[in-house]
């Protein structure tokens, strides 16, 4: 039995097969039916009908890609520019931060200033009322002590005072006394020897010595002077000692 042979291909087939090898795939009927009305309606053949799509497919691709570069390369000048913006508002809040923070910082120091030399004036207030005080503590201390001195030595004088006029009380005495022998002696009643004028200037001294005692010395009993000359004698006339 002979064997089948295959027809051999000329050189220019086989290049050709090889230049454009055939597809072969399934479809559902459906879509078949469609993609043969396409083909009938264009008038192209299967192959025709794939390159278009294909080359179709490339050329969206191909805008698709331009548009994509173009969508990039318009956010990349955006972003420069955005960029560039944000560091001009960099540069212009740090400029601005200078601009608010130079005077606060003046004004701070101002502020410092004026509050130490109103501290150092009211330190220097108070020193000068301190002074003051002190001055003032150290006048009235003195004057204190020369009051003092004031006070020993009126004391010291009214105790002489005192002393003197103690030993003068026995001499008002005496001259009083002398008054009232003198006056009997001329015949003067008793009465009319208390009217007369050595006896009332040697009474009214007694009477300055006494109080003059009892104002100096509060523990002394004011001394009293006696008459034992003094009684109930009828009036007999007016006389002059």
């Amino acid at each position: 039995m002979a064997k089948n042979k295959q027809p051999q291909k000329y050189p220019s087939r086989i290049k050709y097969e090889q230049a454009n090898p055939t597809i072969s795939f399934r479809l559902p009927r459906e879509t078949r039916n469609r993609l043969a009305s396409q083909i009938q309606v264009l008038d192209w053949s299967p192959a025709d009908w794939v390159k278009n799509h294909l080359d179709q497919d490339d050329r969206l691709a191909n805008d698709r890609a331009t548009s994509l570069s173009r969508q990039r390369d318009g956010l990349g000048r955006d972003i420069e520019a955005k960029l560039q913006e944000l560091v001009r508002l960099q540069r212009l809040i740090k400029e601005r931060n200078r601009e608010l923070r130079t005077p606060v910082v003046e004004r701070r120091a101002v502020m410092l200033r004026e509050v130490e030399a109103e501290r150092q004036r009211k330190l220097k207030a108070l020193g000068i009322e301190f002074s003051r005080v002190a001055a003032e503590v150290e006048a009235r201390k003195t004057e204190m002590l020369q009051i003092n001195d004031t006070i020993l030595s009126t004391q010291k004088e009214l105790g002489l005072l005192d002393q003197a006029l103690t030993n003068r009380q026995p001499l008002v005495e005496q001259m009083a006394e002398r008054a009232i022998e003198i006056a009997r002696s001329k015949g003067v009643p008793a009465v009319a020897c208390q009217s007369c004028p050595g006896y009332l200037y040697a009474r009214s001294m007694f009477n300055f010595i006494a109080d003059m005692s009892t104002k100096m010395s509060s523990s002394k009993k004011p001394a009293v002077m006696h008459d034992s000359t003094t009684q109930t004698v009828p009036k007999q006339g007016d006389g002059n000692g």
